[in-house]
């Protein structure tokens, strides 16, 4: 299969869930997550990027893919042309194939709504007249499979590389950009969480980092709440205690450990890094379509 095919249908569903959960749909949006940003140039433009891609692989929008530089304009690929990119071509367009109900939903499932990935096709001049026999073998050259057949593909490819730690798809479908969490509060008690934490291997001593699922017990609120009951140090506001489960593999029991997750660490794969866990997106998914439903 040819690799472009394959970069398409291994990344498609994936952008997809994205714009699903994390896809702008105004002008306001663009410019409040700009803000968030401060003077980091480099995550404005990540940002850019990853929601310019959203529309580009997810809803397979070839015709407003840009270029993230030119050796001749330096204007092109900066933050100010890629937010007008996305405002002015971008959501421009879905706010017209939303009204005309054209757009794919966010509501189903990535599977069921997912334009099948497309591939733009060069095409060459003919030179002469081509033989009957020519000419069969040019029309089962052109022929490919149907949208069904290629997002049927998609699905096997991306679970495939998801097997193989290659795609990662509870981080595509958390409902915050990286980098842009909520803040921890009383919210999140009864939450399940990720938290990536630090190991160390037991026959080498080189890190190892693991997405560790746990459940949010309590939130201190800065006033009571202390690490320890012999600690004089206040927690703060904000801090999470978390029950840990037993791991065997780890020599570790049951714990509850206090714990600050940072909203700047949102799904990064960082150190104490921290998102929403595969069980709670699942469940806050149930909600929302039975929401949708009445």
């Amino acid at each position: 299969m040819n690799e472009e095919i394959k970069s398409l249908q291994e990344h498609a569903l994936s952008f997809f869930e994205r714009w699903q959960k994390r896809g702008v749909e105004k002008a306001s949006e663009i410019a409040a997550a700009l803000k968030a940003f401060g003077d980091r140039e480099q995550a404005k433009l990540d940002w850019l990027r990853e929601q310019i891609e959203m529309r580009v692989i997810g809803l397979s929008w070839n015709d407003v893919k840009t270029p993230w530089s030119s050796s001749s304009d330096e204007a092109v690929g900066t933050v100010a042309q890629l937010s007008e990119h996305l405002k002015e071509e971008i959501l421009v367009r879905e706010v017209a194939q939303r009204k005309a109900g054209e757009l794919p939903s966010k509501e189903g499932t990535p599977e069921e709504s997912c334009p099948a990935p497309l591939l733009q096709r060069k095409t060459f001049k003919t030179l002469g007249t081509p033989t009957v026999q020519a000419d069969r073998l040019c029309q089962a050259v052109k022929a490919e499979p149907s949208s069904e057949e290629k997002l049927e593909a998609a699905k096997q490819r991306r679970t495939e590389l998801e097997e193989r730690g290659e795609l990662d798809w509870v981080s595509d479908r958390q409902p915050y950009a990286t980098g842009q969490g909520p803040v921890p509060d009383e919210n999140l008690i009864g939450k399940k969480l990720e938290v990536r934490w630090r190991y160390y291997n037991k026959h080498t001593g080189e890190p190892i980092y693991i997405w560790c699922e746990g459940n949010v017990v309590q939130v201190a609120d800065g006033e009571k709440d202390k690490k320890t009951a012999r600690c004089r140090k206040l927690l703060p506001a904000g801090a999470l205690r978390i029950q840990w489960p037993a791991d065997a593999e780890f020599d570790e029991d049951e714990s509850f450990v206090w714990t600050i997750l940072k909203p700047c660490a949102f799904n990064k794969d960082i150190h104490l890094g921290w998102r929403f866990a595969a069980s709670e997106l699942k469940h806050m998914r149930k909600n929302t379509s039975q929401k949708a439903r009445k």
